[in-house]
């Protein structure tokens, strides 16, 4: 059996990872950051290490872990980290494949041109008149301008920063042949500047689909002009194996080299294996509703009833008494597999679960654990009756425009700020102690004029359906999984783009960050759902309850290392009801232990420790964005350097300045703030 190592990228091994995790094959991921580890989709199947490693430490890992397969699946352009895992595997004695991170289908274009080098590219270049587009980038572009009749006629496109803008100054290029612009670009963008140029040549690296290699190689074919490809370092690797070829390797015990280059089963072998799928088991996921075996669906009763053994929560078991197959009270996939395994003689499985299966239900981590081309066992999911459709139909009121949320076992962040929103919320709970919460969060946020109706043993003969005000709500005692709906015929409309006014703030002698500036930063910071900022020097916590307030998804480190600052940052998150924020009080990039790893990150104060903040955030995230804001010559000066780093791309500086109207007697005067350099980039894997 093959026990598999793979040293992972932040995208390529975690596809992988999952895909071997839905096939049902054991692994170990290494990754080098806490985020890269953060978004891992969690298996049964799937262990984690997190540890940067050199060559000695990955020798010795994999002889300490006794592996005996190693998947390198870094990014191509991690030439140092291939090296060492090539290094490591070979002095092992452990069997060594390279994961291909994407196949690009280049060859049917029969006037594309491959070179090893830069150096070689520019020498073919020299050979004709042509004008040139040059994709390549600021940071090899001196090799094609050492002959001049060639770098007169490159049209270069590059990132609009200062650093690449310097570098073809630097060059003598003129600004008439530079295009500064951000990508990505389409394919009709690339024919659109080939033309406004008179481009007859286009140069590109390997850069691949995130890269926008396709789309320049389109536009090269529909304009029927050459294109020039420069190799990438994933050549240097040796052979390459794609995603279905490392699966199918994976999942059985046969040389891969060898089976790699076997034709197609006869008819006769797929036939046999086509009776053998029909020989294996039949696993059942099945929603018994609420509980109460007179809601249960006929399907999923009669699954039950031919079943050999039910696996469940006791309280399912428990409502089918009268079946006589072996109960089992589990619930978790890894709890259940192995027992799967280890007990071949059950062939009809059913998994109970509570509720309906598509409906905040358990079924879907099961169905993945469970699911894989490489068993024969067939899968089922029946659905259940939700209770939410059970007390929406009791009370008499739709769902389909409803809030639906989960706080069983969940935490919701800013629940109160939700229901303000919503004008029907349905919400499904653990307990009697969740309905007082829900009452207190009400009533400090002023929500008290709210219908709420708390049903409790739904289908059951005990069954309570109870209509309370929000004041009764901290005083409810019946107990259980409870299911309530509440109605706010007074919803307010959201307020979907920034824009909070500097007096919404609570003030003091903290220094903010002031509303045009904030509105630019949060801008520039491209937050998405779910993302996790660090707000670092967040002062009055501007920037921090802005971006909190934008969506509850969003959760925001507030990190200020002046105490007069965090409980001003700590006041107005309370004012604004964010639990979705937290408020570190020490010197970053000491803060940053313990947290979880930041998306994003904007820096409105660094202390002079500029370069050693952007550096542990950096590691904690190598594709993190960042935002920096500075009011100081010394504070640009630092930024400067940070854009310097061979990780950092995508940079864009804007200068912001804004002035104010005053009235003075009968006239509007104009006072200016002070000048802002607002910088923005990405972090990029070396």
């Amino acid at each position: 059996m093959k026990k598999i190592l793979i040293f992972a990228g932040t995208t390529e091994g975690r596809e992988l990872s999952e895909a071997l995790s839905k096939k049902c094959v054991f692994h170990t991921l290494c990754v080098t950051s806490r985020y890269g580890e953060e978004v891992l989709q969690k298996s049964a199947y799937l262990t984690v290490h997190s540890e940067k490693m050199d060559a000695g430490r990955m020798h010795d890992f994999i002889k300490e872990n006794g592996f005996n397969l190693i998947i390198d699946a870094t990014h191509p352009y991690a030439v140092e980290a291939g090296k060492n895992i090539k290094e490591a595997s070979g002095k092992a004695g452990v069997e060594y494949i390279r994961f291909n991170r994407e196949t690009l289908v280049y060859e049917t274009y029969s006037k594309l041109y491959r070179f090893s080098t830069h150096e070689e590219c520019a020498k073919e270049l020299q050979m004709s008149d042509d004008r040139i587009l040059l994709t390549i980038g600021s940071k090899e572009l001196s090799k094609y301008c050492a002959d001049e009749s060639l770098k007169e006629r490159l049209i270069v496109r590059i990132i609009p920063n200062a650093e690449s803008l310097s570098v073809c100054n630097n060059l003598g290029i003129k600004g008439k042949n530079i295009i500064a612009m951000q990508g990505p670009f389409t394919a009709e963008m690339n024919e659109a500047m080939i033309d406004m140029y008179q481009i007859k040549a286009v140069v590109s690296k390997i850069s691949g689909t995130a890269g926008g290699f396709g789309e320049k190689l389109a536009a090269a074919k529909k304009k029927d002009i050459p294109f020039y490809v420069i190799g990438n370092p994933e050549e240097a690797a040796g052979q390459t194996y794609s995603l279905e070829e490392i699966l199918k390797y994976c999942m059985q015990e046969q040389d891969f080299k060898e089976e790699k280059n076997k034709n197609e089963k006869n008819e006769s072998e797929k036939n046999e294996e086509k009776d053998t799928a029909q020989t294996g088991k039949t696993i059942t996921l099945a929603g018994v509703g609420m509980g109460s075996t007179g809601n249960v669906t006929k399907e999923v009763a009669d699954a039950v009833k031919e079943a050999d053994i039910l696996f469940g929560a006791q309280r399912l078991l428990n409502s089918f008494p009268e079946i006589k197959a072996k109960k089992e009270s589990m619930y978790l996939s890894e709890d259940i597999l192995p027992y799967i395994k280890e007990h071949p003689e059950y062939n009809r499985i059913v998994i109970l679960f509570s509720g309906d299966s598509g409906f905040y239900s358990g079924t879907k981590k099961m169905y993945d654990a469970l699911s894989g081309e490489n068993c024969n066992d067939t899968l089922k999911i029946l659905p259940g009756i939700s209770s939410v459709s059970y007390l929406a139909a009791k009370i008499g009121v739709s769902y389909e425009d409803a809030l639906i949320l989960s706080i069983h076992g969940k935490e919701i962040h800013n629940l109160a700020n939700k229901i303000r929103y919503s004008r029907k919320t349905f919400l499904l709970l653990s307990g009697k102690k969740d309905v007082w919460r829900i009452g207190r969060e009400l009533q400090l946020s002023g929500l008290n004029d709210l219908k709420i109706i708390v049903g409790s043993s739904l289908s059951y003969e005990n069954e309570s359906i109870l209509s309370l005000s929000v004041e009764e709500c901290v005083s409810y005692e019946n107990d259980g999984l409870l299911t309530v709906y509440i109605e706010n015929e007074n919803a307010e409309k959201k307020v979907l783009t920034p824009g909070m006014a500097n007096d919404d703030f609570i003030r003091e002698k903290v220094p903010m960050t002031k509303e045009e500036v904030r509105e630019i930063s949060l801008c520039k910071l491209h937050l998405t759902e779910g993302s996790i900022l660090y707000d670092i020097g967040s002062g009055t916590g501007s920037i921090t309850t802005e971006a909190a307030r934008l969506s509850d998804s969003v959760y925001v480190y507030a990190i200020e290392r002046k105490k007069e600052a965090a409980e001003l940052t700590e006041k107005n998150r309370t004012k604004y009801h964010l639990d979705n924020t937290e408020v570190i009080l020490k010197d970053a990039p000491e803060a940053f232990e313990g947290l979880k790893a930041a998306t994003h990150a904007f820096i409105g104060g660094s202390n002079g420790n500029l370069k050693r903040i952007i550096k542990a955030l950096y590691e904690i995230n190598p594709e993190m964005r960042v935002v920096i804001n500075a009011v100081s010559i010394e504070t640009l000066g630092e930024i400067k350097e940070v854009l310097k780093l061979p990780y950092v791309k995508n940079t864009e500086v804007v200068l912001a300045q804004f002035s104010h109207g005053r009235n003075v007697s009968n006239y509007t005067l104009m006072s200016a703030d002070n000048p802002v350099w607002i910088c923005s980039f990405e972090f990029q894997p070396e």
